[in-house]
């Protein structure tokens, strides 16, 4: 099965603080998303609504949720920060997140905030902007030994890591 990786461009400390906050605002402003993507099943529109409630809200996560929290950040985030569409990186499986060299960057660092831990996807990591010259690097370095398949993909991903440096934003990715 293949999946997109996504990223947004976003002030972590601004994410952070907006888990929690209580802030109703945010949660309006990711209804309409979660009402495009669920408009057929009101059940799942319903669940998703309630993990980003969870989340703003501050209230104790249920790990059985864990995967609906990731998800929900995901949409916070899409409100909070620029959403940076994937074209190379949309329908690829994690072969090519491994051919990439970021398997770490989507398995150990994990969200920017507090979720139960799980192993299903969205896969989540992210990136502080004092660490983007770093992951610039590195990621030049595996192009140059990258079989040519994977040469676009890691041109996107230098993309949105240099984009996020030239907008001195940190960034989160969704694989899922």
């Amino acid at each position: 099965m293949s999946y997109a990786l996504t990223a947004y461009l976003l002030d972590l400390a601004d994410l952070k603080s907006a888990i929690g906050s209580k802030d109703k605002s945010i949660i309006r402003d990711v209804e309409p998303g979660i009402e495009n993507t669920y408009r057929r099943d009101k059940k799942q529109a319903d669940v998703r609504r309630a993990a980003v409630r969870a989340l703003v809200m501050g209230v104790k996560l249920d790990p059985k949720n864990a995967v609906q929290y990731g998800a929900a950040l995901c949409d916070i985030c899409r409100v909070k920060g620029e959403e940076l569409l994937p074209d190379a990186w949309g329908g690829v499986r994690f072969e090519s997140v491994e051919a990439c060299g970021l398997e770490d960057l989507l398995t150990k660092t994990g969200p920017p905030v507090g979720l139960p831990p799980y192993t299903d996807f969205p896969c989540i990591g992210y990136i502080k902007r004092d660490k983007i010259a770093e992951y610039i690097k590195a990621a030049e370095e595996q192009k140059e030994e990258a079989s040519p398949n994977v040469i676009g993909l890691l041109d996107e991903y230098l993309e949105w890591l240099e984009t996020a440096r030239s907008k001195c934003k940190d960034i989160v990715f969704f694989y899922g």
